[in-house]
């Protein structure tokens, strides 16, 4: 099973009929390739991660979702630390 984090400038249109799964740190939708593939999407239509089922690529992009937060934020207490030497 091959999941990983999608770095592609192709986006997919953002539209508002998607049905959307929503989390603590953000939304996304997901979509069924022609191949059965699996692909999450953000509301900016960026896709997040490939699966090749519906259950894990939900699970997978929750977990992933919810680092990308934990390293924003762990970012954020750094360059706070930095600017008060």
């Amino acid at each position: 099973m091959i999941i990983s984090p999608m770095e592609t400038t192709d986006k997919q249109a953002p539209d508002l009929d998607y049905d959307w799964i929503k989390t603590a740190h953000g939304d996304f939708r997901i979509q069924q390739s022609r191949w059965g593939t699996f692909t999450t999407y953000a509301r900016d239509g960026k896709g997040l991660v490939t699966g090749l089922t519906s259950q894990v690529t939900t699970d997978v992009t929750k977990y992933y979702l919810a680092e990308l937060a934990q390293e924003a934020s762990a970012k954020l207490k750094l360059k706070k630390s930095r600017s008060r030497k």
